[in-house]
C-alpha cells in the first residue's frame, strides 16, 4: 500500500490509489478514449516528470519539462509493473517535495539571503505559501475564533518589483496596480 511518509506528503494520493483499485484496467473514465490504465500511466509519467523537474531545480540546473510522450514507457509494461512504477514515482515525488519544502523553509532561517530570494521569486513557491500554507492556516484561524474581518475573509497582494501581482497571474496579463512593491521587513543588503 501507500507509505504514511509519502500518504503525509501526497495527500491526494490515497484517494486516487482507492479510486484506480476500485476498478479494472481497462475500464472506461471520464475521460474519454481513456482507461484507468491510461490514467494510471499517465499519472505515473507525471510523478515521474515532477520529481525529475523539481529535483533539478533544487540542484540549480533547471530542466525544460518532458511532452507527453513521457507516458509511453508505462503503456508498455505490466498492469504489476506499472502499479509498482506509479507507487516508485510518487515515493520519489514525496522524497523530492519534502526537500523543496526544506528550500523554501531555508528563508525562515537566513531571510533575503541571495539564494532565499532567487528561491522564493518561483511562482510555484508563492503559489505553495499562500495556497498550501496560507489557506489552511486562515482556516484554522478562523475555525479558533480569529477576526477575519465582516466579510470572513483576509484579502492581500503579493508584490515584488516587475512581476505581476500574484493574484493577477491566472488572468495571462501583467497588470500593475499604482505604487511600488514594498520591500520586505527582513531584507537584507
Amino acid at each position: 500500500m501507500v507509505p504514511s511518509r509519502v500518504d503525509d506528503a501526497l495527500p491526494e494520493l490515497a484517494p486516487f490509489v482507492h479510486a484506480v483499485q476500485g476498478r479494472r484496467p481497462y475500464d472506461g473514465t471520464w475521460c474519454e478514449a481513456w482507461t484507468v490504465r491510461d490514467v494510471l500511466a499517465h499519472q505515473t509519467g507525471n510523478a515521474e516528470e515532477l520529481a525529475r523537474v523539481l529535483q533539478a531545480f533544487l540542484d540549480g540546473s533547471p530542466v525544460e519539462t518532458r511532452d507527453f510522450t513521457r507516458d509511453t514507457p508505462f503503456r508498455r509494461i505490466s498492469d504489476a509493473d506499472l502499479w509498482a512504477a506509479f507507487l516508485d514515482r510518487c515515493e520519489r515525488l514525496a522524497e523530492v517535495a519534502a526537500a523543496a519544502a526544506l528550500f523554501l523553509h531555508r528563508w525562515d532561517l537566513t531571510g533575503d539571503s541571495r539564494t532565499a530570494v532567487q528561491a522564493l521569486n518561483e511562482p510555484w513557491m508563492t503559489e505553495h505559501g499562500v495556497v498550501s500554507v496560507g489557506r489552511p492556516l486562515l482556516s484554522k484561524g478562523h475555525a479558533a475564533g480569529h477576526d477575519l474581518g465582516p466579510d470572513g475573509r483576509i484579502e492581500g497582494r503579493l508584490r515584488a518589483p516587475g512581476t505581476d501581482d500574484i493574484g493577477d497571474r491566472r488572468r495571462r496579463r501583467r497588470q500593475h496596480p499604482p505604487g511600488p512593491a514594498r520591500r520586505p521587513r527582513h531584507h537584507r543588503e
